[in-house]
């Protein structure tokens, strides 16, 4: 019973160490616009909200959403102010982008697939 207690404490050690990596990874590409290190944690279809316009789309077309998105606003700096787990197990993180154009609150969704984390949503909304 202890060894399996220890076992399942281990696990959820390493995941939440893989999950705060990621949430790195993502903030500090929220912070210098690179797509390919968020398109590297996006499902095959993912949420999208950019201000009023809300659609699913595949990973393809979410990199071409996220590009087009920071061509119109390059990022000056980014910051989280909320990270929290749902019931279900999905992981939310809430942040602040300020970009050369206006301020947006952002909001990533992430769900566990197997063993790794992956992006289910992402909101872009103007402050």
């Amino acid at each position: 019973m202890y060894k399996k207690i220890m076992s399942l404490m281990v696990i959820s050690l390493m995941s939440l160490s893989y999950l705060f990596a990621q949430n790195s990874v993502i903030s500090n590409a929220l912070t210098t616009g690179n797509i390919a290190s968020i398109s590297a944690y996006i499902d095959v279809h993912v949420s999208i909200t950019v201000l009023d316009n809300e659609n699913t789309y595949t990973k393809q077309q979410a990199e071409m959403i996220l590009k087009d998105f920071f061509a119109k606003h390059p990022p000056k700096s980014y910051a989280t102010v909320h990270e929290g787990t749902s019931p279900e197990g999905s992981k939310f993180t809430v942040g602040n982008l300020i970009t050369t154009s206006g301020n947006f609150r952002t909001f990533f969704l992430i769900k566990q697939k197997g063993s790794s984390f992956i992006i289910q949503e992402i909101r872009f909304e103007a402050q």
